[in-house]
C-alpha cells in the first residue's frame, strides 16, 4: 500500500507526500526490525536462564558426589595409614589381624575419578554464556579447581597394582563381596567385615606385601596424595555452593 501511493506521488511530484510515505517506510522496517531483534533478544534470554537452571541441578548434583567421593578417599587414607603402621613396626601379623591388615591394603589401593560433569557448562561456553560477570566469576574458578584437584589423582597408582598382584585373587573376591558396598554411587568400606579365607592364607599375602621392597614407598606416596584430595574436595564444594548462589542471585533478578 505505501509503495503504490509512494510510485503514485513520484509520478505526480508531490514531494512533500512523497516525503512522508518514504519516513513511514523506512519507520516500519526499522520497527520490524527491533521486533526481530526484540524477540530473538528474549528468545536468548529464555534459552540462557534454561541453561542456568540446568547448570544449578549439574553443580547440585555435583555436591552430593563430591561428598561421596570424600568419604571415599577418608575410607582409603584410614585403611592406608593403618596398613603403613603396621608396615612402620617391621614385625609379621598374627591370627585374627592378618585379614584385617589385608583388607586394609587392599581398600588403601582403592581410587576413583574426581572429575565432575560439564556437559552444561560446556555448551554455555560454545554460545558465550553466561552474560552475567557474577555468574561467570563464580563458576569459572569451580571447574577450574576440580580440573586442578583431577590432575592430582588422575592417574591410578603404582601402589594399586603393585599389591593387588601380590593379594590372592580368593581374598579379593571375598573383600569386594562382605567388605565394600557400592549403593547409589556411595561406596562405603568395612574393615570388619569376617574373614574370607583361611587364616594362614591371609598370613602368608600379609608377609608377601610386608617384605616386597616396593610396597613401603608406593603406599607412603599414594597415602599422602589421597589426604589433600579430601581437603581440596570440600574447597571444591565450598565453590560449588557460591556458583549456586550467584546463579540463584540472576535468576532471581531476571524476571
Amino acid at each position: 500500500m505505501i509503495l503504490r501511493r509512494l510510485t503514485k506521488n513520484l509520478k505526480q511530484q508531490n514531494w512533500t507526500a512523497i516525503w512522508i510515505e518514504f519516513l513511514l517506510l523506512v519507520a516500519g522496517v526499522f520497527l520490524g526490525i527491533q521486533a526481530a531483534n526484540w524477540n530473538e533478544a528474549r528468545a536468548f534470554d529464555a534459552l540462557e536462564r534454561n541453561h542456568l537452571r540446568n547448570l544449578r541441578t549439574e553443580i547440585e548434583k555435583d555436591v552430593e558426589v563430591t561428598t561421596a567421593r570424600m568419604n571415599y578417599y577418608t575410607g582409603v587414607n584410614a585403611a592406608g595409614e593403618r596398613a603403613l603402621a603396621f608396615l612402620e613396626k617391621g614385625q609379621a601379623c598374627a591370627g585374627d589381624q592378618c585379614w584385617s591388615l589385608l583388607v586394609d591394603f587392599f581398600h588403601a589401593s582403592q581410587w576413583i575419578d574426581v572429575g565432575v560433569t560439564q556437559t552444561t557448562y560446556t555448551e554455555l561456553r560454545r554460545i558465550g554464556l553466561p552474560s552475567s560477570r557474577d555468574v561467570a566469576s563464580a563458576v569459572e574458578p569451580y571447574y577450574s579447581q576440580n580440573i586442578a584437584i583431577n590432575t592430582i589423582s588422575n592417574e591410578r597408582p603404582a601402589y594399586r597394582t603393585l599389591v593387588r598382584g601380590l593379594i590372592p585373587v580368593n581374598a579379593q573376591k571375598a573383600i569386594w563381596a562382605a567388605c565394600h558396598e557400592g549403593v547409589g554411587g556411595v561406596e562405603t568400606f568395612n574393615n570388619n567385615c569376617p574373614a574370607g579365607i583361611p587364616i594362614e592364607q591371609a598370613a602368608r599375602a600379609v608377609e608377601r606385601i610386608r617384605t616386597n621392597p616396593d610396597i613401603l614407598q608406593t603406599l607412603t606416596q599414594w597415602t599422602s596424595t589421597g589426604a589433600p584430595i579430601v581437603k581440596y574436595l570440600g574447597r571444591q564444594n565450598d565453590s560449588a555452593r557460591e556458583a549456586i548462589a550467584a546463579i540463584d542471585r540472576e535468576l532471581g533478578a531476571s524476571p
